[in-house]
């Protein structure tokens, strides 16, 4: 018999007990508050798409281990952190090309 890290064959004195683990869902639906926020805020964009990347890639990998639900949520935070850089560089290339317009 392989024992996996989330069993332990003395818990509750059975042999295929196993240890309950804290669900990780919150990690993806993080992801997705500050993904949509850095789109939302520009103040606050970058370290939130970031943030909202970084906390998406956790959640989706604790989903692939089943660790966490809602393994979407988690991919939409990804894809909005992406998107709210794209914006963000978009904005500043249009802003520098207009003030180089000003000269």
């Amino acid at each position: 018999m392989t024992i996996r890290p989330s069993e332990d064959r003395h818990a509750a004195g059975t042999e295929n007990a196993t240890v309950a683990r804290p669900d990780r869902t919150v990690l993806n639906i993080l992801a997705a508050g500050t993904g949509g926020a850095s789109l939302a805020l520009a103040v606050v964009g970058a370290g939130a798409a970031i943030a909202a990347i970084v906390l998406g890639l956790m959640g989706v990998r604790a989903s692939r281990r089943g660790q966490a639900r809602l393994a979407w949520v988690g991919v939409a935070g990804i894809l909005f952190g992406l998107l709210s850089i794209a914006v963000m560089l978009w904005l500043a290339s249009t802003f520098a090309n207009s003030i180089a317009d000003l000269d």
